[in-house]
């Protein structure tokens, strides 16, 4: 044990338990905790939010947790959207924040506030930092609460004056957490379960990508000979799209689900849940068995069972028995008339090797038909929040070095300051902005459900103009996308712009 200065204990703690870089906006409240945290170690972004959505990209591909630094309340306050979404995301994030100096706390002064209020909701841990002392206890303690299943938030506060008092620094050893839970016994009942049903079908999620499963699913259904479809709005791959035995996604509309699993006597929800949006009026599965495996268990529908969902199908797979193979249900055919099915096309045909953030909306659709889903490949903001791919193709990046991000343009100008952080750290994110002039998404669903054109939701931006403005290379092409040879193979972070002006012809929610 050793004693020294509190930011020097901060600092040894980061890089003991390998919490680096800290991604983050810092304010005058920040300063003394990052005085001995160096500047290859720290990677600035322009907004306080970039920083979480960044920390949430890098923590999904990692599976460990990411380390955000905000400027007090007002910077947590920012970036409130993204701290949502990374805990849809089920994410492990350590978010921190400087607070006001405790000495004269009484008098609120500028910049203080109950951060811990306000981020509660989203956070599994929380701890005001009081002591030297505590300082690196608290990080780790953060740090293991995250990595509980299922993944989830931390926040620690961090006041101005303890960084610049003496504490203990012991160079705690981290623990190695095993999510590998499974219940045997769980496991054979439900594999009777399964062997007595007449129709079984499988729903996969996004935790079996997070916890390495895919394959195990896919072995599973293949024995069963038995349909998958996808959660409605999975975050990340929830099957292989390219398995025979995958059937599609189930669309977020309880009604429309309804008639999907309409012939099947059990369902078999596998890391994943059922998420809706909009509003129907029907009863969502109503008198259908159902039963949910996972470590993200929300009650909502079904017996559930917590369980790691890959350790699951790994030991299931020995009790139920096979059967003949049921009839898969098609999936959506590609449409050579379809501009933006032309599109991802071409992105599939190009990019079929790379990580993919999704924040084209009103295309997502198409994109996750035709470009399909593989471990580790496929990521998208499941909260609905806008301007959230741009940061986490960055913070994915920061890891791997094939990301694109497919972005609409209305999301893209939400976080286009990104695009400083992306070059400023030559960052190897390559861009497909799809420009449709407005938000489509808006335009298809007030067309549809109301039978009303808004104005106000279309608008134009001299898009190259903005990614010129931050040192981005960029070009611009129709639908034919004469130029995605030249993105795919230039070197470090580059940009194309797509005129998709046409209507996509789908509704999304089904």
């Amino acid at each position: 044990m050793i004693i020294m200065l509190g930011y020097t204990i901060f600092n040894k703690s980061l890089k003991n338990m390998k919490l680096t870089p800290v991604f983050g906006n810092p304010g005058t409240t920040e300063i003394p905790m990052l005085e001995a945290v160096s500047s290859d170690d720290y990677m600035l972004t322009l907004h306080d939010s970039i920083s979480v959505g960044m920390a949430d990209g890098r923590a999904q591909l990692t599976r460990k947790p990411s380390f955000v630094n905000l400027h007090s309340i007002l910077g947590v306050g920012n970036s409130m959207a993204f701290i949502y979404s990374a805990f849809v995301h089920r994410v492990p994030v350590i978010i921190t924040a400087g607070e006001q100096d405790s000495r004269h706390i009484f008098y609120d002064p500028l910049l203080s506030g109950n951060i811990g209020d306000m981020i509660s909701p989203y956070v599994k841990y929380k701890f005001e930092v009081n002591s030297a002392n505590d300082i690196e206890k608290s990080i780790r303690r953060a740090y293991i609460s995250s990595m509980a299943p299922s993944y989830s938030l931390s926040f620690l506060g961090f006041p101005m004056d303890i960084m610049g008092e003496n504490g203990k620094y012991s160079g705690l050893n981290m623990p190695d957490i095993n999510s590998n839970v499974v219940d045997i016994n769980a496991v054979k009942s439900i594999a009777e379960m399964i062997n007595n049903s007449k129709n079984p079908v499988m729903v996969t999620g996004y935790e079996l990508d997070m916890y390495g499963g895919i394959q195990y699913a896919r072995d599973f259904a293949g024995k069963l000979g038995i349909p998958v479809f996808a959660e409605p709005f999975a975050s990340r791959a929830p099957f292989d799209s390219g398995d025979k035995n995958y059937a599609g996604d189930l669309p977020p509309v309880a009604a429309l689900i309804n008639d999907k699993l309409s012939g099947y006597d059990l369902i078999i929800i596998v890391g994943g849940d059922i998420n809706l949006y909009p509003y129907s009026m029907a009863d969502l599965l109503e008198g259908k068995e159902i039963i949910k495996i996972g470590m993200d268990i929300s009650g909502k529908i079904g017996d559930s069972y917590f369980m790691n969902p890959a350790a699951f199908l790994q030991s299931a797979i020995e009790y139920i028995k096979p059967r003949k193979p049921s009839v898969i249900p098609g999936k959506p055919s590609f449409d050579k008339n379809s501009q933006i099915q032309r599109v991802m096309l071409k992105i599939s045909k190009n990019f079929g090797d790379y990580i993919i953030s999704d924040e084209s909306i009103s295309a997502s659709p198409f994109l996750r038909n035709i470009v399909g889903y593989k471990p580790d490949s496929y990521f998208i903001g499941k909260s609905g929040q806008i301007g959230w791919a741009l940061p986490a193709a960055a913070g994915m990046a920061t890891v791997k070095d094939k990301v694109l991000c497919v972005i609409g343009d209305g999301a893209f100008m939400y976080t286009s300051q990104t695009l400083w952080t992306i070059k400023n750290y030559n960052l190897p994110v390559k861009i497909i902005i799809l420009d449709n002039h407005g938000y489509g998404i808006l335009k298809k669903f007030s067309d549809v459900n109301y039978n009303e054109s808004k104005k106000y939701l279309s608008f134009s931006i001299e898009l190259k103009k903005v990614l010129d403005s931050f040192n981005i290379e960029s070009r611009e092409n129709d639908e034919t996308m004469e130029d995605i040879e030249w993105l795919r193979n230039i070197k470090g972070p580059a940009a194309l712009i797509v005129n998709v002006d046409k209507p996509y012809g789908y509704n999304l929610f089904g």
